[in-house]
């Protein structure tokens, strides 16, 4: 793991001291020089607190963070993350609880290994097959949060219906995606809901809500387009998007009808 060169000079420009940042932020002086070392994790719990202290934003704190890591930098289980994925990752990986909208594609949590080779070939951008099936790799090796002990990630996910009917590869896989579906969907750390389109027309697009271990209540939200994620971390802007998930939460079928929803909706393939 790099050193986090960024998060040194931003301590050096506010002339501040490892034990004086790691004073402010509450842990001892040698876990703060392992954050800074880039020798350990920053848990997601510690990240408001530190971004304060620096006088940055949580979003700049997570930029200055994944510009240190790079592609051999932040591990989740055994692999590298690349740059361009390693905060959302992290964040994911750290959570003690994960919100979820989604209206093109199966959450990356839930999907089989063929349905995200899929997904990932369905891309405008060329990419190498090799480069595909190392993302698809990590996305797999992600999902072990959902089963991690002690504590697994408890994840909340609302698809929108057109999820289920929209093909990525053949049938065949998403026959076997939907049965996946219902299988994630049992565990107990688990809720998954599907969005009628009966619900209406919403003008918004995909977005996730993290909270930390110790918080019933998310910290940060985030929205992602073609230019990639966007950390939204503004009070004001997580309650809204808080708010917004618990309406779509009403209005989405329960657990139970939206597994019934998933089976009828593998009757329809083609």
């Amino acid at each position: 793991m790099a050193a986090r060169v960024a998060l040194r000079n931003r301590r050096e420009e506010l002339d501040l001291s490892q034990e004086q940042v790691a004073l402010a932020v509450g842990v001892s002086t040698t876990a703060y020089r392992g954050w800074e070392n880039g020798t350990s994790n920053l848990r997601v719990g510690r990240r408001r607190r530190l971004a304060s202290v620096l006088q940055w934003s949580t979003a700049q704190l997570a930029q200055a963070l994944e510009a240190d890591q790079g592609v051999n930098g932040n591990g989740i289980n055994g692999h590298a993350v690349p740059s361009w994925l390693g905060h959302l990752a992290s964040l994911e990986q750290g959570a003690g609880q994960l919100w979820a909208f989604e209206v093109t594609t199966v959450h990356g949590l839930m999907q089989t290994a063929d349905y995200a080779h899929a997904v990932e070939q369905s891309d405008i951008l060329s990419e190498t097959e090799a480069s595909i099936a190392r993302r698809v790799e990590i996305r797999i090796a992600r999902q072990a949060v959902l089963t991690r002990r002690p504590d697994p990630l408890v994840l909340s996910v609302i698809l929108d219906e057109s999820v289920l009917h929209r093909i990525a590869g053949d049938s065949k896989v998403m026959a076997i995606q939907l049965d996946r579906l219902m299988e994630v969907a049992g565990y107990p750390n688990v809720e998954l809901q599907i969005l009628p389109l009966t619900a209406g027309a919403f003008v918004f697009g995909s977005f996730t809500l993290f909270a930390s271990p110790a918080a019933d209540a998310p910290f940060m939200a985030i929205t992602e387009d073609r230019a990639g994620p966007h950390y939204l971390d503004r009070p004001s802007d997580v309650a809204a998007h808080i708010e917004l998930f618990s309406h779509l939460s009403s209005v989405a079928l329960d657990p139970a009808g939206s597994l019934d929803f998933i089976a009828a909706a593998k009757e329809t393939l083609p």
